[in-house]
């Protein structure tokens, strides 16, 4: 009886263990199952080898390799923002013309109705009285020019309205002129100009006057003239200088003329002539003044050659401009004609005068 009721027991540890490896094996099935559903799904062997690597490995850099870093430029507003501004300066140049425009403005405001002067015409020594009225105004100056038309460094300080006497120097010559310069605390401005003209002290030695303009006193002295294949040489006692002019106006072929002039350096001590020279028939070598400075000087031995005539003395009457610069000469010539030396020595030329003064 006892091995019958042991049976049972055995029987049932043995169902017992069936069971618990019944439920080991169900759950390794049910772990063994959730795979087998892909593999089923990829039958090819070669797709399924290939596919783990494409599906499993392309996703995770696709998604570590977003393009996050790419999104920055969003950045790229900013030059749209920086370009904004620009239109900001294009501005400014026309805010600046917009003063431009109120200064001109402006300085049209002041205005002188009239500045003249009580005479047109007047004598060196006389006074004058210049008269002027302004508009706008608040300050004036008045200018006495120069002879070379500019602007002295200081003038005087006059009312915007008014008169003014003035005192032309005796030296003064050909004309005075003035200029009036009024302006406001604006910065607005307006002036003008006063000319009076002067009679000259002398009158021109020979008529008609050569130009609008007053001359030196005449000089009236001993004289020489001499002249040359290329030109004349003129001695002037008064200036203890020798002239000389080279070329030939009426001669349009040879070029302009020029002239210059030379101190007389002769004296008794020094030789008239150079023997060893040679004139060639029917010319001659200049002596005294007139020869030191050709033989001294080969340029002008060049440009005058040998003289066609010997010196002769007669009495000369010379005179020149009064202008600032630029003056010229004017000589009683040996043929009772007037010799044009122009300004900087440029040119020469022969007058034919209607009368010749008496000096």
């Amino acid at each position: 009886m006892q091995s019958s009721t042991r049976h049972p027991l055995r029987i049932n540890r043995q169902i017992c263990r069936l069971g618990v490896s019944a439920a080991i094996a169900l759950l390794l099935l049910a772990a063994c199952a959730r795979p087998a559903q892909p593999l089923g799904a990829v039958t090819p062997t070669r797709e399924s080898a290939l596919s783990p690597s494409v599906n499993a490995i392309t996703p995770e850099p696709t998604e570590t390799l977003h393009p996050a870093p790419t999104k920055p430029p969003t950045l790229t507003p900013a030059p749209a923002s920086t370009r904004t501004p620009l239109p900001t300066p294009t501005i400014r140049p026309t805010r600046t013309l917009t003063p431009t425009t109120t200064a001109t403005a402006t300085a049209q405001t002041p205005s002188i109705t009239y500045f003249r002067a009580s005479a047109d015409l007047a004598d060196p020594g006389d006074t004058i009285e210049l008269v002027w009225e302004s508009t706008g105004a608040t300050s004036a100056l008045l200018y006495k020019l120069m002879v070379s038309g500019q602007l002295p460094a200081d003038g005087i300080d006059i009312p915007v309205s008014g008169t003014y006497a003035y005192t032309i120097p005796p030296e003064e010559q050909n004309w005075v002129s003035f200029l009036l310069y009024a302006w406001d605390d604006a910065g607005g401005h307006a002036n003008a100009t006063e000319t009076v003209r002067l009679r000259c002290s002398y009158g021109w030695f020979f008529q008609p006057p050569p130009e609008d303009i007053c001359p030196t006193a005449p000089l009236a002295g001993a004289a020489a003239e001499q002249h040359f294949e290329g030109g004349t040489m003129i001695w002037v006692e008064a200036q203890d200088a020798i002239y000389v002019l080279v070329g030939d106006p009426t001669d349009v072929a040879t070029g302009a003329t020029h002239w210059n002039r030379f101190e007389d350096s002769w004296d008794e001590s020094l030789p008239e002539r150079d023997p060893s020279l040679a004139p060639p028939e029917g010319r001659q070598q200049p002596i005294r003044g007139f020869g030191l400075i050709w033989r001294g000087h080969p340029e002008i031995q060049d440009q005058l050659g040998w003289a066609t005539d010997s010196e002769t003395g007669y009495t000369t009457i010379l005179q020149r401009t009064t202008r600032y610069k630029y003056n010229a000469w004017y000589l009683l010539a040996l043929d009772g004609h007037i010799w044009y030396l122009g300004p900087e020595r440029s040119s020469w030329d022969k007058l034919t005068p209607t009368n010749i003064a008496d000096h």
